[in-house]
């Protein structure tokens, strides 16, 4: 079972991965999330989205598309926090939802 919701959580990745590759402004959609999350959380985020913001902010694209990409443990770890919610409509996030339901 938790195989499968990593290979869903590796196709969101996927997806997420290639918008940003056609348009890296949408980092900012993932900066926004960081910035509300850590301002309702009085200024903290949890270490998994600390590690996100810095990987945002402090790495190149490459390497961001990368560990989107990436099955590695570290990767995976990291996508069990994702802050581009809101980069994948409700309608392809059903999408893949069902491909794993089967």
């Amino acid at each position: 079972m938790h195989d499968v919701i990593d290979k869903r959580s590796l196709r969101f990745a996927q997806v997420i991965a290639d918008r940003l590759e056609v348009d890296p402004s949408l980092l900012d959609v993932a900066r926004r999330n960081l910035s509300r999350w850590k301002e309702k959380n009085g200024g903290v985020l949890f270490p998994d989205l600390q590690r996100w913001e810095a990987i945002i902010e402090n790495d190149s694209l490459e390497k961001i598309l990368e560990l989107l990409r990436s099955e590695s443990e570290e990767a995976t770890q990291l996508r069990q926090s994702n802050p581009f919610a809101g980069i994948i409509s409700h309608q392809e996030r059903w999408k893949i939802l069902k491909e794993f339901k089967q």
